[in-house]
């Protein structure tokens, strides 16, 4: 039987394989719960995730998370921690076994494999073009052991969710990999969440690519000769995810010229902090409902912020402070 693995780039498609009850939740690895780049992620694959996947180095916890609307963000060059609060031991721990657990995935499979990615670049091409590398990556750092294919999806490129394009194993270091369009559920109302306006297509793409004749597979070019931008996966409420790219890819790239590729950004992206802040005065019930959300999240600062923000229709970067004064005072 195939394992199913999440390659992100967001919590969606780890959602829908747990729901579906394909994958159990205790093979969850590291890209189930983080945005990462295409190209970051075939970084951390060659080299492991010491560089680029958190803020910083982890001796320098506490990291202080940016802010964007209602939620805390924990930025790397290459990936985006959200809902997590990595200032936590535990957490922190949980990673470091999922690190582990990648690389013992690769070098030491005991099954095959299908990974499932959802590009967050804004050119969806950048990253179907870059499977071919993926691959080799992977052919390479197993020694030929892993057998795998990769299931690529693209957001909302068309009203229809459906193949857009393929790679037969001959073309890409041995392994197939089927592009998708994963259309959104235009039935919804424009308040629905992104996971309620992609579940059904996830649900439809994952039992497809589920069937072994699904993968008889021939090279077939991306059918889209210009895919249309889309933000709203390298974007969190108009901030860059990642440090390293406001456009979701060529993290790599910038780690090494020092700026951003599209922008032209030196400082990471850097945050105006306040610039979600409603700045109106604390009262005492809306204290009182913060230090409620705290205790009831057992402590954890960034599940409390973000669920108070959400309620009092504040910025995270207020909640965040106001909750810090609370608790020193």
């Amino acid at each position: 039987m195939r394992r199913w693995v999440s390659l992100g780039g967001w919590c969606g498609p780890g959602l829908m394989l747990s729901k579906l009850g394909i994958r159990p939740v205790e093979e969850q690895l590291p890209f189930d719960i983080a945005r990462c780049s295409f190209d970051g992620l075939l970084e951390f694959t060659r080299n492991g995730f010491d560089n680029g996947f958190f803020p910083g180095p982890l001796q320098q916890r506490p990291f202080t998370p940016d802010p964007a609307s209602v939620w805390l963000l924990f930025r790397g060059q290459h990936a985006c921690i959200t809902h997590f609060d990595i200032n936590a031991d535990e957490v922190v721990q949980e990673f470091k076994r999922r690190f582990d657990e990648w690389e013992k995935m690769i070098t030491c499979p005991t099954r095959p494999v299908t990974f499932l990615r959802t590009c967050i670049a804004e050119n969806a091409r950048d990253e179907v073009e870059l499977v071919p590398q993926w691959h080799a990556l992977l052919r390479e750092k197993s020694a030929g052991k892993l057998d795998f294919c990769t299931v690529m999806v693209m957001h909302d490129q068309g009203p229809t969710t459906e193949r857009v394009a393929s790679f037969a194993e001959e073309d890409a270091a041995g392994s197939p990999c089927v592009v998708w369009n994963l259309a959104f559920d235009k039935q919804l109302s424009v308040e629905a969440s992104l996971f309620d306006k992609c579940h059904d297509g996830y649900a439809q793409i994952i039992r497809e690519m589920n069937r072994n004749e699904a993968w008889r597979v021939s090279t077939s070019p991306l059918r889209l000769a210009s895919p249309k931008p889309y933000k709203a996966l390298c974007l969190v409420e108009g901030v860059p995810a990642l440090r390293g790219s406001c456009t979701g890819f060529g993290t790599t790239h910038a780690a090494l010229l020092g700026r951003c590729l599209y922008c032209g950004s030196t400082n990471g992206h850097e945050v105006v902090r306040d610039a979600f802040d409603s700045k109106k005065t604390w009262d005492n019930a809306e204290d009182t409902t913060l230090l409620a959300k705290w205790i009831t999240s057992n402590g954890d600062e960034v599940a409390a912020v973000e669920a108070t923000a959400l309620e009092l229709k504040r910025g995270a970067n207020e909640v965040l402070i106001r909750l810090r004064q609370l608790i020193q005072s």
